[in-house]
């Protein structure tokens, strides 16, 4: 992903993804910032216009970093005081990775951009970095509810494995919101 595409990748993110992230981040302009302060481009692949404008874009992480890191610092800088419960909120998102897996760690695809293949295409790219860096299997979360990513994901080979949220993300969060789905690179 261009590191110039930040500010844009973090509000296209943002706007996939803001039901999940809204209570640890909030839901105005500060959560865009925070995503665009803290986004790694190197663990993101992006699809561009002719223009070099984004379409889709999507994030994993490989064992060695994700597409969005955090400190408490970055979060103190947007967040002011609000960061002492805003970054242990973001850290329940967290999901360790394995040897031998990758995760697709979200997909977002610009809603006038959607049914042309581009999801598709950003979900082999991400399955060839996996294989290219020596990971058996590639999982990712999908919302519960999320009918038409659940199966792109079914079509690109994925099975749902089991659900996630654990019992104190479900404190905070509610009940589990994904199925966790995987399949072999």
């Amino acid at each position: 992903m261009p590191e110039a595409l930040r500010a844009e990748a973090a509000r296209l993110f943002f706007q996939g993804f803001a039901p999940m992230l809204g209570p640890a981040l909030g839901r105005d302009a500060r959560a865009e910032s925070f995503l665009a302060r803290v986004i790694r481009p190197a663990y993101g692949v992006a699809a561009l216009d002719e223009a070099g404008g984004l379409l889709g874009l999507a994030g994993f992480q490989d064992g060695t970093g994700g597409l969005f890191g955090g400190e408490t610092d970055d979060f103190w800088t947007i967040y002011g005081p609000g960061a002492l419960w805003r970054a242990p909120l973001f850290q329940l998102f967290a999901r360790p990775v394995g040897p031998g897996r990758f995760l697709l760690d979200g997909i977002v695809v610009r809603a006038d951009a959607r049914g042309h293949g581009i999801g598709a295409a950003l979900i082999e790219r991400v399955a060839a970095l996996a294989r290219e860096r020596g990971a058996r299997e590639l999982l990712l979360d999908v919302a519960l509810g999320n009918d038409r990513a659940r199966a792109l994901y079914e079509r690109r080979g994925f099975r749902v494995v089991g659900m996630r949220g654990g019992v104190l993300a479900s404190v905070f969060l509610g009940p589990p919101r994904a199925a966790v789905m995987a399949r072999a690179v």
